[in-house]
């Protein structure tokens, strides 16, 4: 039952038969509950299923529940997870929270974050008090799907869905609704409220509106 591993920076000791059960230490697989202080680089530690609670966490596969009471970072992450500075999936499915942000390249559930959930790829419903940020940081398109509410802003490339923000709503192509104080889009496909709104591919008396503006033609205008 009890099981005690050291295999050069992977130490840990196991309750439980052949990696099932409760594990104190850096293992680097196991199923069931997981306690401990900080996992070693990713390479050594692959899986973990169950429930996870470190101070630090890095892995390769999470399945279940992983709380961090600093930062979290996997390369693919089903379930739970949050982090107490932040969570960084590189691909995530479930609900992830963060006390400052949220990062990763493809997002899908629910994240909530204190300042800003940010990745390539957002899909579901996003919160944070700073804004939602969709990143393009290189040519290819980045998307926020779903619902984003962000305190200061929305940013992205692309918006499919509702987003609603306290100061600005910037995207370069909008389909759905957006809510701000000011809302910018170079090609909308859906309505916009707010003090300042504009619609780059709507026509020209239409393209900067007060209180409200939309546009419901398939192709962009001149």
């Amino acid at each position: 039952m009890f099981s005690t591993f050291s295999t050069g920076q992977v130490r840990h000791l196991n309750v439980g038969p052949k990696g099932n059960g409760i594990c104190f230490g850096n293992s680097a697989d196991h199923n069931g509950i997981r306690l401990n202080l900080r996992d070693k680089r990713d390479e050594n530690v692959h899986h973990l299923n169950g429930i996870s609670i470190a101070g630090i966490s890095r892995c390769r596969t999470i399945n279940g529940i992983s709380i961090s009471v600093l930062t979290l970072a996997c390369k693919r992450s089903n379930g739970i997870i949050i982090g107490g500075l932040g969570v960084e999936p590189k691909n995530h499915n479930g609900i992830a929270v963060g006390g400052l942000y949220i990062s990763g390249t493809k997002c899908n559930g629910i994240g909530i974050a204190g300042m800003s959930p940010y990745a390539d790829t957002l899909n579901g419903v996003f919160a944070g008090l700073w804004g939602v940020m969709s990143l393009n940081k290189e040519d290819s398109i980045k998307v926020i799907n779903g619902l984003a509410v962000g305190g200061m802003g929305v940013i992205a490339s692309e918006m499919n869905g509702v987003s609603v923000a306290y100061f600005l709503n910037s995207f370069h192509k909008q389909k759905g609704v957006t809510i701000a104080s000011i809302n910018l889009t170079h090609e909308l496909h859906g309505f916009q409220f707010g003090l300042i709104n504009h619609a780059a591919n709507n026509r020209r008396f239409l393209k900067w509106t007060p209180v409200f503006n939309f546009n419901l033609r398939k192709k962009t205008g001149t």
